[in-house]
């Protein structure tokens, strides 16, 4: 049975999101992370921010890429502390062969980090990028003997 690639989707942004949480780094340091940033929340934080998805389907199998913007912002921290957590956000999120309920996430795959000074002059962002190679898993038929 074949499943929507909102689901795939999905289930792909909430595994990124959990390895992230999962950070020993990160909760010791009190970075948290979210999919969608409250108002007024504490720095340091990580963010899933943009993502784009590209069908690389073929007719016998349904493929597609995902490419995620993962956010990291801080304020009053060393450019060495920074460094470390965007080295921490590539530790969690490189990864190979993930199975979720319904895709196979044959690779998830750093590509490039960007460091911004934000226009206050104290406020730092990471973006750190991040392609993912998803496959869809269908069911497959139980063959009982004897029928």
């Amino acid at each position: 049975m074949k499943q929507s690639n909102d689901n795939v989707i999905w289930q792909t942004q909430r595994h990124l999101y959990k390895s992230l949480k999962n950070s020993k780094k990160f909760a010791a340091d009190k970075v948290q992370v979210f999919h969608q940033v409250p108002k007024n929340v504490p720095f340091p934080y990580i963010y899933l921010g943009k993502f784009l998805v590209a069908d690389r389907s073929l007719s016998t199998s349904h493929r597609l890429q995902l490419y995620n913007d993962i956010h990291l912002y801080s304020q009053n921290n060393s450019m060495q502390e920074i460094i470390a957590w965007a080295d921490e956000i590539k530790t969690c999120l490189t990864q190979r062969d993930i199975f979720l309920p319904t895709c196979h996430i044959g690779e998830i795959r750093f590509i490039q980090m960007e460091l911004d000074v934000m226009n206050d002059a104290k406020t730092y962002r990471v973006i750190s990028k991040f392609k993912s190679l998803l496959e869809e898993i269908y069911e497959i038929p139980v063959i009982k003997e004897g029928v």
